[in-house]
């Protein structure tokens, strides 16, 4: 899903919403996370970095 030419009004409308660094940091961060880091594509475990960011 894209916000095309109303990218300008939805990144405005999200701007309060920012995420702090995670709790306890990443781990291996210079590491692609099927390596055993934590950077990379991380599907099913998204919910949890998010609930680390609040």
């Amino acid at each position: 899903m894209t916000v095309g030419p109303h990218f300008k009004e939805a990144n405005n409308f999200l701007w309060p919403f920012k995420l702090s660094a995670p709790l306890g940091g990443l781990k291996k961060k210079r590491n692609h996370y099927v390596e055993g880091g934590d950077a990379g594509n991380r599907e099913d475990y998204i919910n949890e970095l998010l609930r680390r960011m609040n």
